[in-house]
């Protein structure tokens, strides 16, 4: 099975990480976001067109891909919103727009909204500031590479590479059925063990 992870930029001119697992080698590959600007310009259809190259089972991606039902008492927030205490995709609507459209332009059936810091927590993990901190996105690696048996690529660490790795491997729980979904439309998928 191939698992595609997008740490979407929120921008075009945005830094976008991506990871690839294919399930039958055990293996991941990242493609840094130097890689991404390069390969793919400042164009979400050069980005798509690459995505699509992978012909992903799965795709997950780290930003909003559905909005709140405005006819609820707590229109700003969804589901997962509430679950997970993050914030509204109403404030953040240029990467929510940016995502809706690269998701409708996808091929692939099985795309998933997924939010890197649920994998940290599942492995009790203190994330806080983790987007900024180098030396705990080394320890982070450190100990994503113990715990999955997986082949790791050598990568910059950045948090977007970071992201990326850890949108994949919240797919990897899918694909091993370690998930628990939130029913926001797309759904939005949990990792658990």
């Amino acid at each position: 099975m191939i698992l595609v992870g997008i740490d979407l930029g929120g921008r075009t001119t945005g830094k976008t990480g991506l990871s690839f697992l294919d399930t039958d080698l055990n293996e991941i590959k990242n493609y840094s976001r130097e890689y991404i600007s390069e390969r793919c310009g400042k164009s979400d259809k050069e980005l798509i067109r690459f995505v699509e190259s992978f012909n992903a089972d799965v795709i997950g991606i780290d930003a909003p891909l559905s909005l709140p039902d405005f006819k609820s008492e707590n229109y700003l927030y969804r589901n997962c919103d509430k679950k997970l205490k993050a914030l509204s995709p109403m404030t953040l609507g240029e990467i929510t727009a940016r995502a809706f459209h690269i998701k409708e332009n996808l091929s692939c059936k099985d795309i998933f909204e997924v939010y890197p810091k649920t994998l940290l927590e599942l492995h009790k993990i203190n994330h806080k500031g983790y987007k900024r901190d180098q030396n705990l996105q080394n320890i982070i690696w450190e100990i994503l590479i113990e715990y999955y048996d997986l082949d790791f690529p050598d990568i910059e660490m950045n948090e977007d590479n970071l992201d990326s790795i850890l949108a994949v491997l919240i797919l990897y729980h899918f694909y091993n059925k370690k998930y628990e979904i939130v029913n926001d439309a797309p759904p939005f998928l949990i990792p658990t063990f």
